[in-house]
């Protein structure tokens, strides 16, 4: 999403109270206070049911309170302090860049924020949208699409067809290994496919070194014996799935 601020500015050494950056730092900071509420569908209830039997304690226990419907508040508040368990229990939106201003002696005119939003399946865009602008609460800021134009595709439903090739693929590989469903939290283009109702899965059989996942960062990398073992896997899985 963008939000832009604009207005006629001026001198800088002439200051009024309408300034564009002031008027977005606003807005930007009532996005930031804005919280979505909880909603897990199928995927995500099976992910915490099966995360909670590799966790003890209350993480273990809090796993299994949200995956009831309806979820255990205070288990999702709770686990909600983990940025990954977050994103996977609501939509979230967060300021990812900032432009404004022409010159460092002149009042602004105009000033703009890219809002980067994932839609969790359950929700539309177009809630999306109706909230942000009555979080924002300012009719000057003006709120549009940047990116992809809104869409609204259903959840994949679980396969036991996908999940029984991708465990014994796994098995074969990787004796002892946990295969366990999951929603991700990034973007694929799957979105084209289900919102075309064509049920889309994405299967990993890559390896990284625990606390090392460096994905979108300059450095971005895997272990070169974990890239080829994930072709052979991708290898069997394919042939399991093709033989169904």
């Amino acid at each position: 999403m963008q939000l832009i601020t604009r207005n006629r500015g001026g001198h800088g050494s002439r200051p009024r109270e309408d300034n564009a950056i002031y008027e977005l730092n606003a807005a930007v900071d009532r996005v930031a206070k804005l919280k979505f509420p909880a909603v897990l569908n199928d995927v995500t209830r099976a992910q915490f049911i099966a995360m909670s039997k590799l966790e003890s304690g209350q993480a273990a226990t809090d796993m299994q309170a949200a995956a009831r419907n309806p979820p255990d508040p205070a288990a999702v508040d709770r686990l909600s302090k983990d940025p990954f368990y977050n994103a996977l229990l609501r939509t979230t939106c967060v300021a990812t860049m900032l432009k404004a201003g022409h010159g460092p002696s002149a009042l602004p005119q105009r000033a703009e924020a890219t809002i980067n939003c994932r839609i969790v399946p359950g929700q539309t865009s177009a809630w999306l949208m109706n909230t942000l602008r009555e979080a924002v609460a300012d009719d000057d800021v003006a709120i549009s699409w940047q990116f992809n134009e809104p869409s609204d595709p259903p959840a994949s439903p679980l396969r036991p067809d996908v999940f029984s090739a991708a465990k014994k693929g796994v098995d074969s590989m990787w004796p002892g290994v946990t295969v366990l469903p999951g929603m991700m939290t990034g973007m694929t283009d799957s979105r084209f496919l289900r919102a075309a109702n064509i049920p889309s899965y994405g299967v990993t059989g890559l390896f990284i070194e625990e606390g090392d996942n460096r994905a979108h960062g300059k450095d971005e990398r895997i272990r070169i014996s974990d890239f080829y073992a994930g072709l052979e896997f991708y290898d069997q899985f394919v042939k399991l799935l093709a033989s169904h």
